[in-house]
C-alpha cells in the first residue's frame, strides 16, 4: 500500500508536475485541476497549497529563480577562484538554466502578465539578474567597487537577447558562454 506524502514533499511533487506541463504543453494547459489529474489526487489539494492559478504561477516562477540562485551560489562557491572564473561560473550557469528553463519561465512571464498585479514581472526577472550577477562578480572586484546599475542592465538584455538566439538556435550553448563572458568582463573590466 502507497504511503501518503508530507505536505512539503506533496508541494514539492505538485511544483515538479507543474514545471512538467508547462515544459511539455504550455502554460495555457496549466491549471490547479490539470495539475490534481496529473499528480493523481483530489482537486482540493492543489488548491491548499497554491489558491489559484496565478499563485501557481508565480511559485513557479519563483521556484525557478531560486535553483538558479543557489546553482549560482554553489557554482562560485566551488569554482571561482578569481574574477574570470566567477565570470565563467555565471555564464555557464545562467545559460544551463536558460536551456532548462528558458522557455518555460519566458512562458510563465508571459502568463503571469496577463494580470494587472504581474506586469511588471519583466521588472522583476531583472532586478533578480543584476542582483544575481552583483553578488556572484563582487568578491573578486577591487574594494569598495560596485558594477554601475546600467552596465548590469546592459548585461541582462544582452545575456536574454544572446538566450533567445539560443533557443532559437541561432546560437549554440558555447557560443552563448563565450560571448556573454566576453561582454561582462569587457563592461566590468577593473
Amino acid at each position: 500500500m502507497k504511503s501518503r506524502l508530507h505536505k512539503d514533499e506533496r508541494y514539492e511533487q505538485l511544483l515538479e508536475l507543474a514545471h512538467q506541463i508547462i515544459d511539455e504543453e504550455g502554460t495555457d494547459a496549466l491549471t490547479l485541476i490539470s495539475l490534481a489529474d496529473k499528480a493523481g489526487v483530489t482537486k482540493p489539494i492543489p488548491y491548499r497549497h497554491f489558491g489559484n492559478r496565478k499563485a501557481l504561477l508565480y511559485t513557479l516562477f519563483q521556484d525557478t529563480l531560486t535553483k538558479l540562485a543557489h546553482n549560482m551560489e554553489t557554482g562560485i562557491d566551488q569554482e571561482a577562484n578569481s574574477l574570470d572564473d566567477a565570470i565563467q561560473v555565471f555564464a555557464k550557469t545562467y545559460m544551463k538554466c536558460f536551456a532548462e528553463h528558458g522557455k518555460s519561465c519566458f512562458a510563465m512571464i508571459a502568463a503571469l502578465k496577463a494580470y494587472p498585479e504581474y506586469e511588471m514581472i519583466d521588472s522583476e526577472l531583472q532586478t533578480f539578474f543584476c542582483q544575481t550577477l552583483e553578488a556572484s562578480l563582487s568578491p573578486f572586484l577591487p574594494e569598495n567597487s560596485k558594477i554601475p546599475t546600467v552596465i548590469l542592465m546592459m548585461i541582462f538584455g544582452a545575456t536574454c537577447t544572446v538566450g533567445g538566439m539560443f533557443l532559437n538556435q541561432l546560437i549554440t550553448k558555447d557560443e552563448v558562454v563565450e560571448n556573454i563572458s566576453r561582454l561582462i568582463w569587457k563592461l566590468i573590466e577593473p
